[in-house]
């Protein structure tokens, strides 16, 4: 699925209401077998014959059908994969996929880096929503808290899409210290 401005990572949720036709028989086809699919940014004008190359697949946990034929449904994020060639365009386009993994080739510990940005985050989130930083610190794996604070955090389509195709994670980490800096 093709969505301007959105990015599904691992690990996330993102609530989708399902009304285009080709989409409402993706999601059918989705159910009837693996209940996944790939979300994947909606490419620049200059390409707009080519996905972007590395997408989240995600898996339907819930979907409330409407009378109407259109859906609610969560997906969660099971991991990045990249696009490989067009199976079918009709009704809805399909690719083969190949899973992809995040490279940790953090320099530091990881038990550091994710302190960092523990610290980063703290200082971005109003006391009212501790919840949220409760969360973060339970995560103890770089990459699924990377993965976090991209969806929580970053607010630029542009940003989130640079994250997605990051698979180093310190390139990664680097990138989010960046982008979570308070303005000069």
């Amino acid at each position: 699925m093709f969505l301007k401005g959105t990015t599904l990572f691992p690990d996330t949720q993102l609530p989708l209401h399902i009304f285009e036709e080709r989409y409402c028989h993706m999601l059918a086809k989705a159910l009837e077998c693996s209940r996944m699919f790939a979300i994947a940014m909606s490419p620049p004008q200059e390409t707009p014959d080519n996905p972007m190359p590395i997408v989240g697949l995600g898996m339907i946990t819930t979907c409330v059908q409407q009378k109407n034929g259109t859906a609610n449904l969560m997906l969660t994020g099971i991991q990045r994969v990249r696009l490989l060639n067009v199976i079918h365009e009709i009704p809805f386009q399909s690719h083969s996929i190949e899973p992809v993994n995040s490279i940790n080739d953090t320099v530091e510990p990881e038990e550091v880096v994710i302190r960092e940005l523990l610290d980063i985050c703290e200082s971005r989130i109003p006391k009212a929503e501790y919840q949220v930083m409760e969360m973060l610190k339970e995560l103890k794996v770089l990459d699924q808290l990377t993965n976090q604070i991209c969806a929580i955090f970053i607010k630029s389509a542009n940003a989130r899409h640079e994250l997605m195709q990051t698979l180093s994670l310190r390139a990664r980490a680097d990138k989010l210290k960046r982008f979570l800096a308070p303005p000069a």
